[in-house]
């Protein structure tokens, strides 16, 4: 009888230290960045789960089917580290069947445990060991000859508003401040129209949005006709060498290319706004997927896919991240739960741990690969500055700018948008622990800056909601409403709602077709007018349809009227939101070199966005096509530098990317596959489109 209450009282420690040493190996083999920092990587790996296997054994043995220690010791061991065994197995983990080892190891050991006398400080000892097993410092460059480059974007950043930041608190940003101090910088001068979109395929490509095809957030891949500085450096020119590339976020850039095309661009995940997840790696797009679950119901993950996204964004996080993403998940249900938390309360946090999410895959996926030129573009600082802008003005700069913004919301969101701007530098910390400053050259730049739009300017926007407005085009309940919402995704961009149909070819045309034929007839019943004007947009072969609301409407219409879309009757509330902005683009962005060759603590007067891509291909050291309009910044590089690497130019302009497929293009190579399949043509055949 002693004996068998010695055992039951061993089992919580048996459990705990087979639950650690399982979850510990499979982290630190499979997403060895949850165990850096140290000291919050062992709370997260290593204290957490033994603390929590003394709770849940306590838990089971009270449970009559558990009384057997044994029975008890495994169940807990398997219970407690299946969390962190899931992210070891994650699709974006390094060694994902890390997840069987650890089962294993976690059904197993417990049995051993309570046998073996000290087996549990055993274990408990060679979990924080392994946690403390250095993984070393990123290194870039692929051995082609190119000088690696990596690219910080940080959308609708600009000086000005860091300075008051470092003004009101000079231990603040302490990123940016250092890269001031060893490096070149300036504002950087935009254009308008200043859609990011426009700007940030600009910023790549060096050329208008003439030349290369984009004009707003409205254009897709397929639109794209000038290449970007990493065709450049995938394919060899000219006899240069040919380099290695990752692009994380970078708006316009997905989906990527398929696969055999362009081997050397090692990473491509999708940016902003797009509704196309597909990445390279496949695995690579989790901060996409948990964006998608806030867009409109037609374009939301399944479970599956969520739970994956979940996983991999937690194998790919730093410590840090992680029990960010762990107080974040806990702020946010206990804010609804008791603090009245409402959708801005949510939006902006999830702003910033996308870019966290973002941030870490750079991370991952960098030192995986060390390519020669590699760039993370960030998000928050932009969205959080259009909606959140009267709450960081009614704290510190003239609240009458924004009369209506109470107190509370002051508390909650004042510093929503300094947040986001941390986030950002928290990232370009790690950056610098982690890479050396001497063996590459960063660039830190954004497309435009941002500003207060006062209430006065009454800046309102009307948002369609595109699942209710298929829904009553499709008879709603009484009618097809679900089916409409099954075959079209759908995403407001451009102060306009783009409807894509999910069938390819002649069958998607044809649900548009539909489809306008409904919204056509749509009307504002209590004033008698209509709601929209539509339109397929240039060059995507009627593979979306643009739904514009009337101008005329945005004084006219209130939230309680009647409208009618085909046979439905409802109230504007039904289809619109009222989005107000009080931040709005200004012309002066920002620009930073620092690294190697680059004058330390340098201000210029000012920098072109048409000056950033001759600027890259440069630091690369890369000649620099005759036909970009911009210079090289060559006043950023000491004279040294210049010495030893002249600019160098080459006739013409880069290559041209390796084009996205239309929905026609998809169509015809469908057509052809069923003509190969049936026998009238071989696979060698020119015929029918290929």
């Amino acid at each position: 009888m002693a004996d068998e209450s010695a055992s039951q009282a061993s089992a919580p420690r048996a459990a705990a230290g087979a639950a650690t040493f399982a979850a510990a190996v499979s982290i630190a083999l499979s997403a060895p960045s949850l165990t850096n920092p140290l000291l919050p990587g062992l709370a997260f790996v290593v204290l957490l789960p033994w603390a929590m296997a003394f709770v849940v054994a306590w838990f089971l043995s009270r449970i009559p089917a558990f009384r057997d220690a044994r029975v008890v010791a495994i169940a807990t061991s398997i219970t407690v580290a299946l969390p962190w065994l899931l992210v070891a197995g994650a699709g974006l983990a390094r060694h994902p069947w890390m997840l069987w080892v650890g089962l294993l190891l976690a059904a197993m050991l417990p049995l051993w445990m309570l046998r073996a006398r000290g087996s549990v400080l055993t274990a408990l000892a060679a979990s924080v060991l392994l946690c403390a097993l250095p993984e070393g410092g990123l290194k870039y460059g692929s051995g082609s000859g190119l000088r690696p480059l990596v690219v910080v974007g940080m959308d609708s950043a600009n000086w000005r508003f860091i300075e008051e930041m470092i003004e009101a608190n000079p231990d603040d940003l302490p990123a940016l401040q250092e890269l001031r101090r060893r490096g070149t910088w300036a504002p950087l001068e935009s254009e308008t129209p200043t859609a990011s979109a426009r700007i940030w395929t600009i910023l790549g490509t060096g050329v208008s949005d003439a030349a290369n095809g984009i004009k707003n957030f409205g254009n897709r891949r397929s639109d794209l006709r000038a290449g970007r500085v990493w065709d450049a450096v995938v394919d060899s020119q000219d006899g240069a060498p040919a380099g290695t590339a990752g692009v994380v976020a970078w708006l316009i850039n997905t989906p990527p290319p398929q696969p055999g095309e362009q081997p050397n661009l090692k990473f491509n995940t999708p940016g902003w706004v797009t509704g196309i997840r597909e990445a390279r790696p496949a695995a690579a797009n989790p901060a996409k997927v948990l964006e998608s679950m806030g867009e409109d119901s037609t374009n939301r993950p399944g479970f599956g896919e969520l739970f994956g996204a979940m996983r991999s964004s937690m194998a790919v996080a730093d410590a840090d991240h992680a029990w960010l993403h762990v107080g974040t998940a806990f702020e946010l249900v206990f804010g609804k739960l008791f603090s009245g938390f409402g959708k801005e309360d949510l939006t902006w946090r999830m702003k910033i741990t996308r870019d966290r999410i973002n941030a870490d895959v750079f991370f991952e996926l960098s030192r995986r690969y060390g390519p020669d030129f590699t760039t993370l573009v960030m998000y928050g600082t932009d969205q959080i500055g259009h909606f959140y802008w009267k709450y960081h003005e009614a704290k510190y700069g003239d609240p009458e700018l924004f009369p209506s913004v109470r107190p509370v919301e002051v508390k909650r969101m004042g510093e929503a948008l300094r947040d986001s701007y941390r986030a950002c530098d928290a990232v370009l910390a790690r950056l610098l622990a982690q890479a050396d400053l001497g063996e590459i050259t960063l660039m830190l730049i954004s497309d435009h800056g941002m500003q207060p739009l006062p209430e006065a300017r009454d800046d309102k926007l009307l948002k369609l909601r595109g699942g209710a407005l298929l829904y009553a085009a499709g008879g709603g309940a009484d009618g097809a409403g679900e089916e409409m919402i099954a075959r079209f995704t759908t995403s407001n961009v451009d102060k306009a709602l783009y409807i894509s149909a999910k069938a390819e070819g002649e069958t998607g045309r044809r649900h548009l077709n539909e489809l306008r034929e409904v919204l056509e007839g749509a009307r504002n019943v209590s004033v008698g007018q209509g709601l929209f004007t539509l339109s397929f947009p240039d060059n995507t072969l009627q593979a979306s349809l643009r739904v514009d609301f009337l101008y005329e409407n945005k004084d006219t219409l209130e939230m309680d009227h009647e409208l009618q879309v085909g046979d439905v009757l409802g109230v504007a509330s039904d289809l619109f939101e009222i989005e107000t902005r009080s931040g709005r683009h200004h012309l002066d962005g920002f620009f930073l070199l620092a690294g190697a060759g680059i004058e330390e603590g340098k201000q210029l007067e000012r920098v072109s966005i048409y000056d950033v891509t001759p600027t890259m291909l440069h630091a690369l050291g890369k000649a620099v096509p005759s036909d970009l309009p911009g210079r090289v910044v060559t006043e950023a590089f000491t004279a040294e530098h210049q010495a030893a690497h002249p600019v160098r130019s080459v006739e013409g302009g880069l290559p041209q990317p390796i084009r996205a497929r239309s929905a026609s293009e998809i169509e015809a190579e469908l057509e052809r596959q069923k003509l190969i399949e049936e026998g009238y043509i071989t696979a060698d055949d020119p015929a029918a489109g290929k």
